[in-house]
């Protein structure tokens, strides 16, 4: 399989941090239960290499249609490449269609807060606006005809509306025929940056703009959640964390080695931290609090706000001493953070190694 058995994992875990959106395809769907290991998801990668879940007429009870090859997609608001290969099949059905949109695979919660769902239709059958007609939930229940909304046959609508996601970590969306038959092709929900999905904000301007780490100037990062974070943020928390360790060398720019983690510097060397403090708003006071190791008092550096849950701070240049840091958050409804968690008592060792000779 080349290890691409593990990518639907990855992309699960994506959406589930909301660090990517969930993507459904309707159409024929694989099933074979008499295998040792049944198939139970179908997949569609399109062309810009996104991975979509597949839902066909087992998984809604829906019939499914695919288009003729000689039928042509003429283009529509939502008339992208994508979208017209997306459009190519789709479910149709004279009785109420009921869709739950969570990561894909079925497994876990999305987290709670605000997204934008784009519900991809295009009427395979209409010659005349009126002849297909339904409602969608959510949405206000508006009633839908895709042929006049298009503006013809053969073209693409997409509509649009913001959702809120709650405690449930998932959203219902209801399809509703009032003259023949309901039908789509494609639904993308896509986050957005309230509630908690702030975490994918915040670790999404992380990642995307470099700086969650770095090969070239960031050597470490640390993770921030507050003790009365709900579920799912801590989840998201761990499953951050656990992605930067195992997936490092995606992260990083250059193909250098993976840097040692904030662990080791050379003297002269100024070590950088970017900290990702996971909460709905920003920390009323970050700092970063440093001494020669197992020396003296400590000193204090405020972290700087970069970007939503991402701060950075840079420390002064390493003398000939190994030192120790741990670094420390107040929330803004008042809670105290620390990291490590054994702080001040144990904390981040970096070791000073000798500059490197002429």
């Amino acid at each position: 399989s080349m290890n691409t058995r593990w990518l639907v994992h990855y992309t699960r875990l994506r959406q589930a941090l909301c660090m990517e959106p969930v993507r459904y395809n309707f159409g024929s769907t694989s099933h074979d239960p008499m295998a040792q290991c049944k198939g139970t998801f179908t997949y569609h990668v399109d062309a810009n290499h996104r991975m979509w879940q597949t839902l066909g007429a087992e998984e809604t009870g829906a019939e499914t249609f695919v288009l003729p090859d000689g039928v042509k997609i003429t283009g529509g608001e939502g008339g992208s490449a994508v979208y017209r290969e997306i459009c190519r099949s789709g479910l149709e059905s004279d009785k109420p269609v009921k869709i739950t949109v969570r990561p894909i695979m079925a497994t876990g919660k999305l987290l709670k807060g605000d997204y934008l769902l784009r519900l991809v239709l295009f009427d395979p059958t209409s010659t005349a606006a009126g002849q297909r007609v339904f409602r969608v939930l959510p949405g206000n229940n508006e009633e839908v005809d895709i042929f006049k909304a298009a503006g013809g046959a053969n073209r693409i609508h997409v509509l649009s509306c913001p959702v809120t996601i709650g405690e449930s970590g998932e959203l219902a969306v209801t399809l509703t025929p009032v003259k023949g038959k309901a039908v789509i092709s494609g639904l993308v929900l896509e986050p957005a940056s309230s509630g908690d999905n702030m975490t994918r904000s915040a670790l999404a301007s992380a990642i995307a703009g470099g700086c969650l780490l770095s090969s070239q100037d960031v050597t470490a990062a640390a993770i921030v959640c507050p003790a009365n974070a709900s579920p799912t943020l801590r989840l998201a928390a761990r499953e951050v964390q656990r992605y930067v360790y195992l997936r490092t060398d995606q992260l990083l720019t250059t193909t250098e080695r993976p840097p040692d983690r904030g662990t080791m510097v050379k003297q002269g060397e100024s070590l950088t931290l970017k900290v990702i403090v996971l909460d709905h708003e920003r920390p009323a006071a970050a700092a970063l609090h440093w001494r020669p190791l197992g020396q003296g008092a400590y000193r204090q550096i405020a972290l700087s706000h970069v970007a939503r849950g991402v701060h950075r701070v840079t420390l002064p240049p390493a003398g000939d001493q190994s030192f120790e840091y741990y670094i420390t958050a107040t929330t803004a409804g008042g809670q105290q953070l620390a990291w490590p968690a054994t702080a001040p008592q144990n904390n981040q060792t970096v070791v000073v190694l000798p500059a490197a000779g002429p």
